[in-house]
C-alpha cells in the first residue's frame, strides 16, 4: 500500500440497516480533498442526491478528522461532522466542527473518517475501538 502521511489509508462505512461494515481508500480522496471539511464536502456531494430530506434514511453522517489529528501537532485535533441539515430551509449540506480527543480516538483507532448510513432498526451505538467495529444496543432496558 502506498504510503499517505498523515492519514490511516481508510475510511469506516457503516450501513445501519444492514449492520454492515466496509473501508473505502483514503487515497481515492487524500490527495484532492485535504481536510476533514474538504473530504466530507466531496463525499457529500457524491453521495447525498438533491431530493434527499435532512432526515431521510437516504442522508449520510459523517464524522472526518484532518490529517493531522492524532498527530503531536498543536492545535490540529479538529474534527467535521456533515451531513444535509435542517437547520437551513430548505434543506441544506451543513457541517459543523469539534475539538478535544475525538477526532484523534477515531484515527487511533485505525480509520481516518466515520460514514453512517440508513437507519437502525432499534436505538443503537456504534462501537469503534482497536480496528473492531460493532453496533450495539442502547436501549433502555440495556443501561440499567
Amino acid at each position: 500500500m502506498e504510503r499517505i502521511y498523515g492519514w490511516t489509508g481508510r475510511l469506516l462505512r457503516v450501513e445501519l440497516p444492514s449492520g454492515a461494515f466496509n473501508e473505502t481508500p483514503t487515497i481515492d480522496y487524500a490527495y484532492d480533498f485535504i481536510g476533514g471539511r474538504l473530504l466530507a464536502s466531496r463525499i457529500y456531494w457524491d453521495e447525498v442526491s438533491q431530493a434527499t430530506k435532512a432526515l431521510d434514511p437516504d442522508n449520510v453522517l459523517m464524522f472526518l478528522p484532518g490529517p493531522l489529528a492524532g498527530t503531536q501537532a498543536i492545535g490540529c485535533s479538529r474534527w467535521v461532522v456533515s451531513a444535509k441539515s435542517p437547520h437551513s430551509y430548505p434543506d441544506q449540506y451543513g457541517f459543523g466542527n469539534g475539538g478535544g480527543f475525538f477526532g484523534a480516538a477515531l484515527k487511533h483507532s485505525g480509520f481516518d473518517g466515520l460514514i453512517i448510513s440508513g437507519k437502525a432498526k432499534s436505538l443503537s451505538y456504534i462501537l469503534v475501538e482497536n480496528e473492531k467495529v460493532e453496533i450495539k444496543d442502547a436501549s433502555f432496558s440495556q443501561i440499567y
